[in-house]
């Protein structure tokens, strides 16, 4: 990520640790990319899946790689 783009930690200056909001972001951050790599999960599957059915119907044609 370049630099311009890290957020700098914000320590809360009671206990010196980082501040709920940015706990929160973080979270939200590892979530939206956990939902983003699910999502390619199930879009490659669905074109093996595709493959495999366009496969199947070449081999019940005749074609044979």
């Amino acid at each position: 990520m370049p630099l311009s783009k890290k957020r700098k930690l914000e320590l809360d200056d009671e206990n010196d640790v980082y501040s709920e909001s940015l706990f929160s972001d973080v979270d939200a951050e590892i979530a939206l990319e956990i939902s983003l790599r699910k999502r390619l999960v199930d879009t490659l599957e669905a074109r093996v899946a595709w493959a495999i059915a366009l496969k199947e119907i070449l081999q019940q044609q005749g074609v044979h790689f």
